[in-house]
Parts: C-alpha cells; sequence; structure tokens
C-alpha cells in the first residue's frame, strides 16, 4: 500500500473523528485521526467517501393520537378562568406551629414527622383558585 495519506473529512470535534475512523476500521480501510482530520491512503479514497456517505435510515414515527388535558372549570360559577393556588403558605404555617408545639412539649420527633405528613398533603394536591369568583377547591 501507498503511504501517501488524504483527508477525506474533517471534523468538529475529536469524538466524531474517531466515530468516522472506527466506521472505517469496520469497513476495513486503514486510517488515521490527525487533529480533526479523517485520513485514509490515497487508494481507499473513494471507498472511504461511500463509508461516509453512507445513510441510516430514520426511525419510523409514531403516530399517536394528542390528548389535550381536561379544562379546570369552577365549581361555583362555570368560569375557565381558574389558577393553580400555590400551597407554600399553608405549608409553612403548619410546619411552623407543628414544630413550635413538638419543641414546647418535647416531641420533636414526631413533630417532625407530623410537619413531613403535612408537606406531603399540602405541597403534592392541587389546589386551584377561580379567578372569577375567587372559590377554591382541590
Amino acid at each position: 500500500m501507498s503511504d501517501a495519506l488524504v483527508t477525506i473529512a474533517q471534523f468538529h470535534g475529536s469524538t466524531d473523528a474517531e466515530v468516522a475512523k472506527s466506521a472505517m476500521d469496520s469497513a476495513g480501510i486503514e486510517s488515521e485521526v490527525e487533529d480533526v482530520r479523517l485520513e485514509v491512503h490515497n487508494e481507499d479514497a473513494y471507498r472511504a467517501y461511500d463509508v461516509l456517505d453512507t445513510a441510516c435510515p430514520a426511525l419510523p414515527m409514531i403516530e399517536e393520537a394528542y390528548e389535550a388535558p381536561a379544562e379546570v372549570v369552577c365549581k361555583a360559577c362555570g368560569s375557565s378562568v381558574v389558577v393553580s393556588a400555590p400551597r407554600i403558605a399553608a405549608f409553612a404555617g403548619v410546619a411552623t406551629l407543628g414544630l413550635a408545639i413538638g419543641v414546647a412539649v418535647g416531641l420533636t420527633d414526631a413533630a417532625f414527622f407530623a410537619v413531613g405528613a403535612a408537606g406531603l398533603f399540602l405541597l403534592i394536591s392541587d389546589r386551584w383558585r377561580c379567578t372569577e369568583c375567587g372559590a377554591s377547591w382541590n
């Protein structure tokens, strides 16, 4: 084989160049990566172009029906202008009160678990508020 190497591709990163070199190795073409250039022997250049130009089949598109989330409607007035109401203020109040009572009676472990239970209930469950009439619900 001739020692003359020709650059057949230049890449933006060394990882891409190494992947291309791996493709050459799989096709039985000797290649080298110099900086970010892929080089092959002159007589293998056409075959190397064919290896790099090989198209990969695309994944088939999965056609699934899109289901829009159910619209939340106010139970009091029927308005669809509702917003999610955060419960962080209620949790902060319950946590402060629970820990204060726990420390006062010497049951800090029980207070800690009560605050954890309140956090699960208050922070996870949804709370909705109507901007039209001000009604709120879970």
